[in-house]
């Protein structure tokens, strides 16, 4: 029982159950005995009928257009939490994977074209590698665990959904011949019903499910992709906390688990089982599968780095915090996954005029796309593993008040994510990961995810593992020090502002650390008149500390056992 808990408490795990579905995908497509049962499976007719509205969908579709929207939405969530507190939060940023989308559609649709231009069939199909798999390329980003710097994962992410955004609005301009202006219209008010219910902060998450089911059914009739009514639900569900508790972190906290071992393995299990029967050499080297394998092989990392690197030289977007230029390459080859999507494009450009260059477009989408996720793996994990991390020593004696951060270097503090000094904090506080996220309606994938990103920031580990547990390192203790004065005092802050708010006045007592606190308390009850205008607050510290600290001003009285 506890390995298994132990496995499902491991972010790689989640990524292995994928590939682990997919490869199970392709075996019973194509072993005799097992692909009829495979494709009666996903033929299956699932029928939902409420009143006038019916919907009738097989169980691939059901996969594809339902379960997949609740995954969009907890990529929403992750998304918005990010251009709000995190990685995207400033403009420049926030731009930064924009420019990369649109350089990884532009550059493989056009390097699919020079292949394709003399045939005008094959033509046709110019979108099919300008997609990525979000799924897929999360899944694999998913193997590498916890070494992933949260920024990266929530680049590819906002990559991948603009990107989805992108191709989805391609199908609707070139390969859809009508949508209904009616389900539109119904979208459309769904949609006016979300921000409303996000301006009047209601914070009840199941009204924002029961609106975002009415929007997924609308874009679903509309002809337009379904997945996105999730991304939209999630940037409306409300992200500030109020009473330490926010309904989009505990959304997301309930959906990571759900999302990660059950909906993407059902996807990959749906989706991977591409028949490879009737395949010969001289159809893979067609203009056609040759030009998709280029397209997402090369044009996606080409279109994604060039962009990039236009925008930086440009100054027109900024690096996120923690992440290197290689390391946005490597997530570049990895946006060649495009699959899925990939596939549902080629069905859409082939299947009126041409329907057996579909199978030679899969084969093709396979190929790429598995040349894309073993190369990006790769070069991730070199990128990753190959980062340097000095010491304290080192750093301390080159005169840096913290490892990476030069003493007297605003631009450095600048680059400071607080929120993820915050979350160590709480981790440091509670003992552990999964209380810090319990503490704070995170998974605990989020919060080991923004540990990962202070230590790539500060160029050290904060913690080490001791037993079934963690325990603070040197440098840990030294970061703690300084946030634990932080954020006392920013509390400390938010209390006088708040009683001056009310006209209540602060009473502040040190008492020393020796006294009895059944003493103290009876000292104190018996001395201090009953009114709601007066706050006390007491302080706990040795003799000596308390004098410093009543000679400075900084408190109104002591009790101390010492004579003078």
């Amino acid at each position: 029982m506890k390995l298994l808990q132990r496995f499902f408490s491991n972010e790689a795990s989640g990524g292995v159950i994928l590939i682990i579905a997919a490869a199970a995908a392709m075996a019973l497509a194509n072993m005799g005995i097992t692909r009829d049962l495979y494709h009666a499976f996903l033929e299956t007719p699932v029928e939902l009928k409420v009143g006038p509205l019916e919907i009738n969908k097989n169980m691939l579709l059901w996969i594809n257009d339902a379960l997949m929207a609740v995954f969009f939405l907890l990529v929403g969530l992750e998304v918005k939490r990010e251009l709000v507190l995190g990685s995207l939060a400033s403009r420049q940023r926030a731009a930064f994977p924009v420019i990369a989308a649109l350089g990884g559609m532009v550059v493989p649709a056009l390097l699919f074209l020079a292949f394709t231009w003399q045939d005008p069939v094959a033509r046709h199909g110019w979108a099919i590698p300008a997609a990525t798999d979000i799924a897929f390329a999360l899944g694999v980003l998913a193997l590498l665990g916890s070494r992933v710097p949260m920024a990266l994962k929530i680049f590819l992410m906002a990559l991948a959904i603009i990107d989805d955004l992108g191709a989805i609005i391609i199908i609707a301009l070139f390969y859809t011949s009508d949508l209904s202006v009616l389900s539109l219209s119904v979208a459309a008010g769904a949609i006016a019903v979300l921000a409303l219910l996000n301006i009047f902060n209601v914070r009840r998450i199941g009204i924002y499910m029961l609106v975002g089911v009415v929007l997924w059914t609308a874009v679903l009739k509309s002809g337009v992709h379904a997945t996105l009514a999730g991304v939209i639900v999630g940037f409306f569900v409300p992200l500030k906390p109020q009473e330490g508790k926010s309904p989009a972190q505990q959304l997301e906290h309930v959906l990571q688990p759900w999302v990660a071992f059950m909906i993407l393995p059902l996807f990959a299990f749906a989706n991977a089982g591409v028949s490879l029967a009737g395949v010969t050499l001289d159809g893979l080297t067609s203009v056609l599968p040759l030009g998709i394998i280029a397209g997402l092989f090369i044009g996606k990392p080409l279109g994604i780095s060039l962009f990039c690197w236009l925008a930086l030289k440009l100054k027109l977007a900024s690096l996120p915090n923690g992440v290197t230029f290689r390391q946005i390459m490597a997530v570049g080859v990895l946006c060649g996954i495009g699959f899925t999507m990939s596939i549902f494009i080629s069905t859409l450009a082939f299947g009126a005029h041409a329907p057996e260059l579909i199978v030679w477009a899969k084969l093709g989408i396979l190929i790429g796309s598995l040349l894309a996720a073993v190369t990006g793996y790769t070069l991730l994990k070199v990128k990753l593993s190959g980062q340097g991390r000095p010491g304290i020593t080192e750093d301390r004696e080159k005169g840096d008040l913290l490892p990476g951060i030069r003493s007297g270097s605003e631009d450095a503090m600048s680059h400071l994510n607080y929120n993820h000094l915050y979350y160590f904090w709480h981790v440091y506080k509670q003992g552990s990961v999964v209380g810090a996220a319990e503490a704070l309606y995170l998974t605990p994938q989020t919060i080991t995810g923004q540990i990962k990103a202070l230590e790539e920031r500060l160029q050290g580990k904060l913690f080490k593992r001791k037993g079934r547990g963690i325990e603070p390192t040197e440098l840990g203790e030294l970061v703690f020090r300084y946030a634990d004065k932080m954020f006392t005092l920013s509390q400390e802050m938010l209390d006088i502002v708040n009683y001056r708010k009310e006209s209540n006045l602060l009473f502040d007592v040190g008492v020393a650390d020796a006294l009895s606190k059944r003493l103290v308390s009876g000292v104190l009850d018996a001395a201090v008149v009953e009114d709601e205008q007066i706050h006390l607050r007491c302080f706990e510290s040795t003799h000596e500390m308390l004098l410093e600290q009543l000679s400075q001003h900084k408190l109104d009285m002591i009790i101390s056992d010492w004579p003078d």
